[in-house]
């Protein structure tokens, strides 16, 4: 039986044995993360026509974390779950929304369930059933 001393036994139950991780994905979420925090903490264009140079810098990271969580493959169900708290940010319209999508918590939305339609209700279904799987 050739091979079988090289072979991993999965664990009792397991149909797979994942090996990858979602570093790259968690670490693109950290950076968007910290470049939203930052951005709230800075004053708005006192003109009021456009960003200021400062506000543009994060934005910048924001975009570049995000064109790198969107081109990932998600390994685990964490991943999977940036991806979609990613989505949703564009997809909750009201401004107290937007915080809350770039924290990814989960509990607000739960909180929310009320107001919110029925696609807004899937996504966060979704969210919870990620969030459940990583635990």
């Amino acid at each position: 039986m050739a091979g079988i001393a090289d072979s991993t036994r999965a664990p009792d139950g397991a149909t797979a044995i994942r090996t990858k991780d979602d570093a790259a994905i968690i670490a693109a979420w950290d950076r968007r993360a910290a470049a939203f925090a930052t951005l709230q903490e800075l004053p708005d264009n006192p003109r009021g026509d456009g960003e200021t140079p400062e506000r543009l810098a994060q934005w910048a990271i924001v975009d570049v974390a995000e064109a790198e969580i969107c081109t990932s493959v998600a390994a685990t169900p964490r991943g999977a779950e940036i991806q979609l708290w990613c989505a949703a940010v564009y997809q909750f319209d009201a401004a107290e929304d937007e915080g809350p999508c770039y924290r990814g918590d989960l509990d607000y939305f739960t909180a929310q369930n009320d107001r919110l339609d029925w696609k807004d209700k899937l996504l966060i279904a979704a969210l919870r059933s990620l969030r459940e799987q990583g635990k």
